[in-house]
């Protein structure tokens, strides 16, 4: 998980960051990343809840726009909200700065969202008429 996921504990709180930079988007490897902190997180029994966050303060982003065009890598944006929204444990997502797209999404998937008052979510796909990507079976724009 370098160079994607930071997982640490507080407690029995684990704390999952993005590191991702410069854009903090939400690559195919940073997906799995989130995914696997998600699965250790929850084999765990002296975590009793888990904190998603941004590395740089922000909160994940967009999906990766390299990936558009194809069918995503597993595990796509569609799987990773599941995965946050059915988790045994409570999850909280810290949201900070701009919270857009597939980002966007996982923060509603979780259980709470605290935000810093200048924390802006916005899903620019209703803006073209399109459902949020997470929302679609094959979780591919396109």
């Amino acid at each position: 998980m370098a160079g994607t996921v930071r997982m640490h504990r507080e407690g029995p709180v684990a704390v999952l960051l993005l590191d991702h930079p410069p854009a903090q988007i939400l690559s195919q490897r940073a997906r799995k990343g989130l995914m696997t902190a998600l699965d250790r997180a929850e084999a765990d029994p002296a975590i009793r809840a888990v904190i998603i966050g941004d590395a740089s303060g922000g909160f994940p982003g967009q999906v990766n726009p390299r990936e558009f065009g194809a069918p995503l890598a597993a595990p796509v944006p569609a799987a990773l909200a599941l995965r946050i929204e059915s988790f045994p444990k409570p999850v909280v997502a810290l949201l900070a700065g701009n919270v857009t797209g597939a980002g966007a999404e996982l923060a509603l998937a979780a259980d709470a969202r605290v935000a810093v008052p200048a924390a802006r979510i916005g899903f620019a796909d209703t803006l073209i008429g399109l459902p949020p990507s997470a929302g679609r079976p094959s979780g591919c724009r396109g």
